[in-house]
């Protein structure tokens, strides 16, 4: 309620002044029971045995400096924070070396829509099958802890030059984005290939990887 004029014309006003007035008016009228009533919250609650009182002014205060030492913290102090956070840090899965891999595939997908995940890793496992009949060494970085392109960040530093991403329109096309790093932070070259020319793909990894010929 915003406010409205009494019988002298004055305004009533929020909070506690509107409370008291509510209070006065509504005793003279006999209907303010002081059990069920308190203008210091300027609003009329049932009062249910066993309820959770209001807020004290000592629990106000504490939150109110908890969200004030918050809201100072800038945006690295808060990003730090959460890496720093036991849950933030902890693997979802285990990944192998870099050292190990020329590949990595990372699926796209949002874990909320039904079948989406299944869809996107059946199609990745396929097409890891097709490149280690090639002899390529390749991993799925299936984990959904990490959003994809802080994947793409630790593979890149890792040293991993060469990725597949596929996400869902890529599993519904049978497609996937072959992206090459040339240096660690260099914005990655991508290509589009459909499944039939994973062909081409091997070539062109082997190739950028400059990979032995007994590999080859």
């Amino acid at each position: 309620m915003g406010g409205g004029r009494d019988r002298d014309g004055g305004i009533m006003k929020k909070h506690k002044k509107h409370g008291k007035v509510f209070e006065k008016k509504s005793k003279a009228k006999g209907l303010v029971d002081k059990n069920t009533y308190n203008p210091e919250l300027s609003e009329k609650k049932d009062v249910v045995k066993g309820s959770t009182s209001a807020p004290s002014k000592v629990e106000k205060r504490k939150g109110f400096e908890n969200r004030r030492k918050g809201s100072e913290m800038s945006f690295e102090q808060r990003i730090q924070a959460m890496k720093n956070n036991e849950h933030w840090n902890k693997p979802d899965v285990e990944r192998p070396d870099a050292s190990d891999l020329d590949v990595v595939i990372i699926p796209i997908f949002w874990r909320n829509r039904a079948g989406q995940r299944e869809l996107v890793v059946d199609f990745a496992e396929t097409c890891q099958s097709i490149l280690q009949d090639a002899m390529l060494r390749v991993w799925i970085d299936s984990g959904h802890r990490k959003l994809p392109g802080s994947k793409m960040k630790y593979w890149d530093d890792a040293g991993i030059r060469v990725r597949l991403e596929i996400g869902p329109s890529e599993a519904e096309q049978r497609s996937v984005i072959l992206a090459k790093v040339t240096n660690p932070g260099d914005v990655a070259d991508k290509k589009t290939f459909f499944v039939e020319d994973m062909n081409l793909v091997i070539k062109e990894i082997q190739q950028f990887l400059n990979l032995p010929n007994e590999r080859k």
